[in-house]
């Protein structure tokens, strides 16, 4: 089935504009980025939203008060309300700059593990990965919006709320911290540490790979995808790489626990130094799509994907 394609966009960013609320009358957002440049069936964009409410869509102008400093409501969301013409522009910022208009970084609450994590997403693609992601402590992520991608009803349901359960004068505006030390460590994309020694590890299992083709099945690849996770992604201590893999001969086997005894410990270590711990972040170091070796072979081809 081919994709679907993208609606053509009626926006740009300092579009100021309006939308229905879920629980009667109209509020203001002011788009700050979008992802206009990239090809995906829903756009994606970064809102400030505001008060107060108006009874009619018509009272709804772009006032003064439109300033970053007052939004009760920081997030990303999809353009389908925009798109499908329940969303009205009614004009533009106007100087505008990206600079009065930053795009935040977004706190969230890893429950699981009873964690914070701060993430960062690129300035033009609206995307983030596992590179831009610090762990931090749950009180410190609170402090920042909430991430996640909302569709278009959802931000009408939660600005409603917002608004017809707390009189104006009272919704305390949603200002990001600026000067934490935490965030000035994200202002700057990080480089995955492990990725040369990824690359190094791909490499000589393409070698392998020459002579003993048997090192992509189906078998062999969960077998190495479990000695990974074990011994990288989880680090468990007392885990001991198995010295067969499946492979059809002593030599294969021999060949296949080289080249992970050789990646192992160094990337341990620049994982540990570049504070990605054991878990989903580390997992995702690994699972690093744009490493390839030097044939052009990822990760997924010797040890598969993990959620």
């Amino acid at each position: 089935m081919a994709p679907k394609k993208r609606y053509k966009a009626n926006y740009s960013e300092g579009d100021c504009f309006v939308f229905p609320l879920r629980d009667g009358g109209f509020a203001r957002g002011v788009i700050a980025r979008h992802d206009l440049a990239h090809d995906r069936p829903i756009g994606k964009l970064l809102g400030y939203f505001f008060p107060p409410i108006y009874n009619t869509l018509s009272e709804a102008v772009i006032s003064e008060d439109l300033k970053q400093e007052n939004a009760i409501y920081i997030s990303l969301f999809s353009d389908g309300g925009l798109i499908k013409g329940d969303w009205k522009i009614i004009g533009k910022i106007e100087p505008w700059t990206r600079e009065e208009w930053p795009l935040p970084i977004f706190g969230t609450v890893l429950e699981l593990i009873n964690k914070g994590e701060l993430r960062r997403y690129d300035e033009e693609t609206l995307d983030t990965s596992s590179e831009l992601w610090t762990r931090v402590s749950i009180d410190e992520a609170l402090k920042y919006p909430k991430d996640g991608f909302a569709g278009h009803g959802f931000i009408e349901i939660v600005i409603s709320k917002k608004l017809h359960n707390i009189p104006s004068s009272q919704v305390s505006p949603q200002v990001p911290p600026t000067d934490s030390p935490i965030a000035k460590r994200l202002e700057s994309p990080r480089p995955n540490p492990i990725a040369e020694l990824l690359k190094k590890l791909l490499t000589r299992l393409d070698g392998v790979m020459e002579k003993h083709e048997e090192v992509q099945d189906t078998d062999i690849r969960e077998q190495l995808h479990e000695a990974m996770y074990n011994a990288f992604v989880l680090a468990k201590a007392d885990y001991e790489l198995p010295e067969e893999f499946g492979m059809f001969t002593k030599t294969g086997n021999k060949r296949v626990l080289s080249a992970l005894a050789a990646f192992l410990p160094k990337a341990t270590v620049l994982a540990a130094k570049a504070g990605i711990n054991p878990g989903p972040l580390r997992l995702a170091a690994f699972q690093d799509i744009e490493v390839t070796s030097e044939n052009g072979s990822t990760y997924d081809d010797y040890f598969g994907d993990r959620d």
